[in-house]
């Protein structure tokens, strides 16, 4: 799905625009180089991102908009990690998915909390790629693609 496929849909559900005029813009610069937009139940926003810094390293970011309202000012959430998933639950509690040379770590955040945690790592796997979710049970899950023996393989795990 295109960002503009993304934008229109999310125009439709929360009513954020792309126009300035309605002020639901997160400003960055540089340019993002990859972004996720997650919405709340509520109508409030999660918006995550990696751009690179002036050094050339890639540094993780996000911002919050509650319901209909702007987005806030922005958070680092890693620097020299890539975000790999976005997810969050109806209650408005997130957990994201970053990726550093290979090493796949989730961190979480509670519903009215401002600051991710650590949960660890789900594997120690060289990840690849990787996407996770909450299901609709509450658990969180992650999926990642990895080598093993020259092979590409996928696995799947959830945390309560």
């Amino acid at each position: 799905m295109s960002l503009n496929d993304k934008l229109g849909a999310v125009v439709t559900e929360a009513s954020i625009t792309k126009h300035s005029s309605y002020g639901r813009r997160a400003r960055t610069r540089p340019l993002p180089t990859y972004l996720e937009l997650r919405l709340a139940a509520d109508g409030g926003a999660l918006l995550a991102w990696d751009q690179v810094n002036r050094t050339g390293q890639t540094v993780t970011r996000y911002a919050d908009a509650p319901p209909g309202d702007t987005f806030g000012p922005t958070h680092e959430l890693r620097n020299g990690a890539q975000l790999v998933g976005l997810a969050m639950r109806p209650d408005g509690s997130a957990a994201v998915a970053l990726e550093r040379s290979g090493d796949l770590t989730i961190r979480h955040r509670p519903d009215g909390a401002r600051a991710f945690v650590p949960l660890g790592r789900p594997t120690f796997d060289r990840v690849v790629e990787g996407d996770l979710e909450y299901a609709p049970s509450g658990h969180l899950e992650f999926a990642w693609s990895f080598v093993d023996d020259g092979h590409a393989e996928v696995d799947v795990a959830r945390r309560p």
